[in-house]
């Protein structure tokens, strides 16, 4: 359904997080890309990519990766309201 929408670091350095479930939040999102949304326009399956680190045995430290996954039926009006945020926290790309 398009790129998608491209987040950047806060003042503090902190990339938005989004709530996906009830109980169910995800941090340090990259971008976001919806996939296919539901006739009602409620609900969409999403695409996110989020920085994340994974520990480096190699060099004893962590390494910086990017994850990319798929998440169903996550609230349109959640994803409307991470966007609101990033736009007033200055964070879109």
């Amino acid at each position: 359904m398009g790129d998608g929408v491209k987040f950047t670091k806060s003042e503090r350095g902190n990339l938005p997080e989004l709530e996906i479930r009830w109980d169910w939040n995800i941090r340090r999102i990259q971008s976001l890309r919806v996939l296919r949304m539901t006739a009602s326009g409620k609900s969409a399956d999403i695409q996110v990519v989020q920085k994340s680190q994974r520990w480096d045995d190699k060099y004893d430290s962590y390494k910086e990766i990017e994850e990319t996954n798929t998440f169903e039926r996550v609230r349109m009006n959640k994803v409307e309201s991470l966007i609101r945020s990033a736009e007033r926290n200055n964070q879109l790309a």
